[in-house]
């Protein structure tokens, strides 16, 4: 059970960072898609 949540928490993590680097390619915010 524990190890399932920390799994969906590192989950979580790795796309915030995939999403900020997104938007850093973008240019900060050029789509200002913000979650």
């Amino acid at each position: 059970m524990e190890q399932k949540k920390t799994e969906k928490l590192r989950a979580k993590k790795e796309r915030d960072q995939l999403l900020a680097a997104e938007e850093e390619a973008l240019g900060k915010g050029g789509r200002g898609k913000r979650y």
